[in-house]
């Protein structure tokens, strides 16, 4: 079936870096990558009352605007543009390889500092669907490809996920005191407050800097790649060795 993890054994040893070493972001890459996702759902929905990533919020709304009688197609709009970024998502992959995956995922990165930029250059009469839906269409990119950091899951566009995470690690620390149980925990804590931090600082940009505040993100996505890329180079100069020789490859079925 997709997704699954086939085991294949060799007598061969393998210099091809593992994919889930290269395509986990490490702790301070992942936490970058959740700042970011913060600081914008903080600035569109301040500069335009709708939020481009958590999408949980903007169905409320629109569940709202149903029950209420009030306009619904502001809130519907992203959350359609966020599919169609989850959908763009399973397409690359599907196209491509583990050896390729790191140039897909970087580029991914690349168009989302290319849309942060191209929007922070905006006036500020364009409309709002030029600003929020990209976003969206982003957010579901992200959503998508970068889901785990150093096998712990994550989600870098909001925080439910996070702190149900949090709550599970914190407790299975709490029950058995192994530093197995300490890691998930402290990687959890770091990115539901990474989120917490991104959002503060997206509302005192706003506040201050006003539709121009989105140049901010640009540069901390700029910060994003540069992170991907040293933890993807540091993860290629380690050879990958399996017990007995056994090279994990995924196979798609």
């Amino acid at each position: 079936m997709p997704g699954k993890t086939l085991v294949r054994t060799s007598n061969v040893t393998s210099n091809e870096p593992a994919p889930s070493r290269v395509l986990g972001p490490c702790i301070v890459t992942a936490s970058m990558m959740t700042i970011v996702g913060g600081f914008v759902d903080a600035y569109t929905f301040l500069s335009h009352g709708v939020f481009a990533l958590a999408q949980t919020g903007n169905v409320i709304f629109m569940a709202i605007g149903l029950a209420t009688h009030h306009p619904v197609l502001i809130y519907l709009w992203p959350v359609l543009a966020y599919l169609a970024g989850v959908v763009t998502a399973q397409a690359v992959k599907r196209l491509h390889t583990p050896r390729h995956a790191v140039w897909a995922l970087s580029a991914t990165l690349i168009v989302q500092v290319i849309v942060l930029a191209l929007i922070a250059v905006l006036p500020s009469t364009a409309p709002e669907d030029w600003v929020v839906l990209p976003l969206s269409a982003i957010a579901g990119l992200q959503l998508a490809l970068f889901r785990n950091v150093s096998g712990v899951a994550f989600v870098s566009i909001a925080t439910t996920g996070n702190l149900m995470r949090f709550a599970e690690a914190f407790t299975a620390f709490a029950l058995r005191h192994t530093r197995e149980n300490l890691r998930p925990a402290v990687y959890t804590a770091a990115i539901v407050l990474s989120f917490v931090l991104g959002a503060m600082a997206g509302a005192f940009a706003t506040h201050y800097f006003g539709h121009t505040a989105i140049a901010i993100a640009a540069g901390l996505q700029v910060g994003v790649l540069v992170l991907f890329i040293r933890d993807t180079r540091a993860a290629e100069k380690r050879p990958r060795v399996e017990q007995g020789n056994t090279v994990a490859a995924p196979v798609a079925a």
